[in-house]
């Protein structure tokens, strides 16, 4: 979550946090950081920080944001800032990283192979749209470091799409064209 922060003690500045899945949800449980600090009051005018916007990277991991600051002499500025959660809360590498993963089409079939996870537990593997929407979802365990599974795309038009592929501890985004 990206957001505008400004009080008593600060100026209009920009910040982001965010949480894990499996937090407790209705909550932001990593610590705020602040992206940009203002350095001065607003000057005139009685709106700010009317227009921002987030959005995921195709890549899956990061995220932008653009907002309003104020600078010097209380003029507004906009930044533009990117995140990603692993890279700012030292997450550390998970099983999924070092797992060997394909994800390919094959006809009317979203095939996922998992292999060398070094982890004997169940991952959950979804398919979603680029604004977000499950389509597909299936819950599979881990046998000798291995699973595959495979979708029925047949309906789904020719688009791109996100696979997912995690657990309460891990997970693992890469963007997929469907032909």
């Amino acid at each position: 979550m990206g957001f505008s922060i400004s009080g008593p003690n600060s100026f209009p500045s920009l910040g982001f946090t965010g949480r894990y899945s499996w937090h407790a949800p209705g909550q932001m449980t990593l610590q705020e950081q602040i992206a940009i600090a203002g350095v001065s009051a607003q000057s005139g005018g009685n709106r700010f920080g009317d227009y921002a916007q987030m959005t995921l990277d195709p890549d899956g991991k990061t995220f932008w944001y653009t907002g309003e600051y104020i600078g010097a002499s209380g003029s507004r500025k906009t930044r533009i800032f990117s995140f990603s959660m692993q890279d700012i809360w030292n997450t550390p590498q998970n099983s999924l990283e070092k797992a060997t993963i394909k994800i390919y089409q094959n006809g009317d079939q979203l095939i996922v192979d998992i292999n060398d996870f070094d982890q004997q537990s169940d991952v959950v593997i979804d398919l979603f749209d680029m604004n977000g929407k499950t389509l597909l979802s299936s819950k599979k365990t881990i046998v000798n470091g291995n699973t595959n599974q495979s979708f029925n795309i047949g309906s789904l038009p020719k688009s791109a799409y996100l696979v997912r592929i995690g657990n309460s501890s891990m997970q693992k985004v890469e963007k997929i064209i469907l032909q």
